[in-house]
């Protein structure tokens, strides 16, 4: 184990010694690859590690980082939360230049939870997404997203008031955003809010309102389920 830690710390130190910086970037970028087609756990947490060193020039470190937080695409769930779970981890005392990076690793791992049917952990690893106050620019529809399936997760827990605590988040941002299905999704959770609340007429008119307006979008099942 020593052996191959060595060794791979020795073929960082190598692309390292390149001296032009794009040339350095696809070096790692193409390192990357390799390792997430290996699917190996422990070289992934290795290049973070070596990356996220202080004496790694920062604006490098940034580049390679949003390239590996997008390879978690090409690994399967388990691995996903391995990796992503140790990732993020490494990552949070570098979060002031990472929260791009972050939030592409966490939007990756919560799926992954969601998937396992593991809602409240995926409502957890997105609540931790930086989306306001933020150094990036955070679009309307990022945030709608966000908020909107941190509160879809809170539902399928049974937990209606965590669920509205960010709807209500949501509603803040929802009439900037124009994507019909984070729309569709934001109204059937409004929706399930006046229901947990016990008021059945607004739950009843916002249900079949989105079974007839909304009916050419939603599938056939679908409709029939927000009329039951």
């Amino acid at each position: 184990v020593v052996s191959r830690e060595r060794s791979i710390s020795k073929k960082l130190s190598e692309f390292d010694q390149i001296s032009k910086t794009e040339d350095r970037v696809k070096a790692y970028c193409k390192f990357i690859d390799a390792v997430f087609d290996e699917k190996d756990i422990e070289k992934g947490a290795q290049i973070v590690e070596h990356i996220l060193d202080d004496s790694f020039p920062p604006v490098v470190s940034r580049e390679i980082m949003n390239y590996f937080a997008k390879s978690f695409k090409k690994l399967p769930n388990n691995k996903v939360l391995e990796l992503g779970n140790i990732t993020l981890e490494m990552i949070q005392p570098k979060m002031s230049m990472m929260e791009l990076e972050d939030s592409l690793i966490r939007n990756e791992v919560a799926q992954v939870y969601q998937a396992k049917k593991e809602y409240a952990e995926s409502a957890k690893c997105l609540q931790k997404i930086k989306l306001e106050n933020t150094i990036r620019n955070v679009s309307f529809l990022e945030k709608a997203t966000v908020y909107v399936t941190i509160a879809e997760n809170w539902f399928y827990e049974d937990d209606a008031v965590n669920a509205e605590l960010f709807l209500n988040k949501a509603t803040h941002v929802i009439l900037d955003v124009e994507d019909e299905d984070i729309n569709i999704r934001y109204k059937y959770c409004k929706a399930k809010v006046f229901d947990s609340k016990r008021k059945f007429i607004l739950a009843s008119q916002s249900y079949y309102e989105l079974s007839s307006k909304e009916g050419g979008k939603i599938e056939e099942d679908d409709r029939l389920a927000l009329l039951k």
